[in-house]
């Protein structure tokens, strides 16, 4: 091997030594052009877009490769030369585990981060389903293509160009091959499918969409806080674009990784530039807010909330008004710590109801045997049967369909509802970044304590149960215990439950009910904060956890 490289070229013998590497890289470069000959022909001119687009990332593969491959050729040629034969292999072995290895990491932060990678060599919105799909695909071959990097150089450095060439060959036939065999014969193509256009087909289905446009024509204004997430894309095609909501009445709409700094949750504290407008004297008709994922909701109409509780009750009482529903709805369920209030509006319609622990699969079962159709949370979570599961934007076109077919105001739909079925005062206190091991003990020893306070007088209120929520689901017939009840012989509850969703440690939840037929109208803090007392007593939590106050509270 060292004599066919120490050996003297002639103009002749160089170039029968060069052709091969020369039609090599001939070859290399049309692999790009046969894939683009391909794509633009049966997939047409926006996929060869994205295609030149994400293709600098196989360059730098290609880059890569070639780097180790020169270097390498260098230093095994040079052991070849000295007659250091066993070390040049060792050399070899090793460049090419690290060319491997390099091409492995590549591969697997492109397939983490393929979408801005995309959108950072300047894929726009419209194609950049095209750029992830072939960005995908190129970089699962990264490990192939760095081996066909190397073994070309060290072909030519162990005097064996030829078979360099060949192999090169055969991969530019296999190449042109698939393509045509993929994309021609089997007819194989990347299918776009916008979500936004599914799910907006549905809702019309649903919801009488000319009467909420005609709302919007005769001058009705909103705010929708799609905080940076998932449903700012849905929420300007159907409120602005389609229903008629003016321009810019749909803000933060841009989905983005970090949800631009804000905290996608809709509720009274993180959603606070919204609660802001909609108290203020600028505030439109309607407000709403969707979180992260765009499964959970909050309602405002100018200078009033509506508690997720007071919602699903209204939702409730008001299906008959909605075009799906208008025949008839199977039931409602709720979570044990939501307020009791849809439990009146089931007595009143005579539908299903049902109480279940924390956990959208007890809402499933219930659904799927058509039990209920509409169920929620108190943690701003409302859905129905079309799709199984929570979700935001239903729960606002909801509102907006109430309101369009009643030409009444938030404030107004919901005070007339307090009045026909009195009103459940709710409020949920939550104290956070608790030590485990503490929040376990203080639930461990209140479950013991709880036998002990029936009959028992707190500050006029009397304890009429106390016990485990136990839950036996009707549908698979499992028992679950989730939370503990205090209920006192007024109606009053409160409800406590350990939550993992806290942003660290452990998280109490302490959940606040106060039902009155008679006072409407006033402040759900002051109504509560007996109760609130009393909760804090009952289960010791301020010398437990050293907390006078909870964290948040909605």
């Amino acid at each position: 091997m060292s004599q066919s490289i120490s050996q003297k070229f002639t103009p002749i013998s160089l170039l029968k030594f060069a052709l091969p590497s020369m039609v090599m890289m001939m070859f290399m470069s049309c692999y790009t052009i046969v894939d683009g000959i391909f794509i633009s022909r049966y997939l047409g001119s926006e996929a060869l877009s994205a295609a030149n687009i994400v293709y600098p990332v196989f360059n730098l593969l290609l880059a890569v490769g070639i780097m180790f491959a020169t270097g390498g050729s260098a230093v095994v040629s040079k052991k070849l030369g000295e007659g250091k034969k066993e070390e040049a292999m060792e050399d070899f072995s090793f460049l090419t585990a690290v060319g491997v290895a390099l091409s492995v990491l590549l591969m697997i932060a492109t397939l983490l981060f393929h979408n801005q990678i995309s959108l950072f060599l300047g894929s726009s919105e419209r194609i950049l389903d095209y750029c992830n799909a072939y960005l995908i695909y190129l970089v699962l071959f990264a490990p192939a293509c760095m081996l066909q990097s190397l073994y070309q150089s060290f072909f030519v450095t162990a005097g064996k160009p030829r078979l360099g060439l060949v192999l090169t060959v055969i991969a530019g036939l296999a190449n042109a091959f698939f393509d045509y065999f993929f994309l021609a014969v089997c007819g194989m193509e990347i299918e776009i499918i916008d979500p936004v256009v599914d799910y907006v087909n549905m809702m019309q289905e649903i919801f009488d969409f000319p009467a909420i446009k005609k709302l919007f024509a005769n001058g009705f204004t909103m705010c929708f806080d799609a905080m940076n997430a998932v449903t700012g894309p849905y929420a300007v095609r159907i409120f602005e674009e389609l229903l008629g909501a003016r321009k810019g009445s749909v803000v933060h709409a841009r989905p983005l990784p970090d949800f631009g700094g804000l905290h996608p949750d809709p509720n009274l504290v993180y959603a606070k530039e919204l609660v802001d407008l909609m108290f203020s004297d600028k505030a439109p008709d309607f407000g709403g807010a969707n979180d992260g994922d765009g499964d959970r909701n909050m309602i405002l109409g100018k200078k009033f909330f509506v508690t997720p509780s007071d919602s699903l009750a209204i939702l409730t009482d008001n299906y008959n008004l909605i075009p799906a529903y208008k025949n008839g709805i199977y039931g409602v369920a709720k979570s044990a710590a939501t307020s009791t209030a849809v439990s009146r509006v089931a007595e009143a319609h005579d539908i299903g109801y049902y109480e279940v622990p924390t956990g959208w699969k007890y809402f499933v079962n219930l659904m799927d045997s058509h039990r209920i159709t509409f169920c929620g949370e108190e943690s701003f979570g409302t859905g129905s049967a079309h799709i199984r599961e929570k979700d935001g934007i239903w729960a606002i076109l909801f509102w907006l369909n109430i309101i369009a077919a009643t030409g009444k105001s938030v404030e107004e739909i919901t005070v007339e509802h307090w009045k026909k079925y009195g009103r459940s005062y709710y409020m949920r206190f939550a104290f956070e970044g608790l030590d485990p091991a503490v929040a376990d003990k203080l639930m461990a020893d209140l479950e013991t304590k709880l036998p002990t306070l029936n009959g028992k007088i707190y500050d006029g209120y009397t304890v009429s149960e106390a016990a485990p929520f136990v839950y036996n689901d009707p549908v698979d017939h499992s028992s679950t215990q989730n939370g503990l009840i205090v209920k006192f012989a007024d109606g009053s509850r409160i409800v406590y439950r350990l939550s993992g969703t806290g942003s660290s440690g452990a998280t109490l939840r302490v959940y606040l009910e106060k039902y009155e037929q008679n006072k409407l109208d006033e402040d759900p803090q002051k109504m509560l904060q007996p109760i609130l007392e009393i909760a804090m007593d009952i289960a010791e939590i301020t010398s437990r956890t050293g907390k006078q106050h909870a964290d948040v509270i909605t």
